[in-house]
């Protein structure tokens, strides 16, 4: 049989409601508590809003550059579907030739275009009507 402690060696619990978890009163330590967290996620938002515009930036910089990547493989062909999200980017391609050729590659019926080629596509306005005409 397992024995009780004595009761004079047990934690007191708090006398209110404000202390539990779960409560419904606000207490000042909470209102501070859900103050620092709403200010932290507004922080992470326009961070994550300034990398999202430093991206768009350095993407529209590589476009400029019309580098080869398809000697990077799998990590170049993500590269030039990014290209794809912008309308210079599109541009550069569909001289190319490389937007018909993807579509083409992938129009077989056994061959499923990955999803992030449409993705791209649909983010420019050329690249809505590309896809329309199909």
């Amino acid at each position: 049989m397992c024995r009780r402690a004595p009761t004079s060696n047990r934690r007191a619990r708090p006398s209110s409601a404000a202390g539990r978890p779960g409560s419904s009163r606000p207490t000042a330590e909470r209102t501070s508590a859900l103050a620092a967290q709403q200010t932290a996620h507004g922080e992470r938002v326009r961070t994550a809003r300034r990398l999202w515009q430093v991206k768009q930036a350095n993407l529209h910089a590589l476009v400029e550059l019309k580098p080869a990547l398809t000697h990077l493989g799998d990590k170049g062909q993500l590269l030039l579907l990014r290209f794809l999200s912008i309308p210079k980017g599109f541009s550069y391609l569909e001289e190319r030739g490389y937007v018909a050729e993807e579509l083409t590659r992938f129009q077989r019926p056994a061959v499923y275009p990955p999803v992030h080629l449409y993705g791209q596509l649909v983010q420019d306005k050329a690249g809505r009507q590309l896809l329309e005409a199909q």
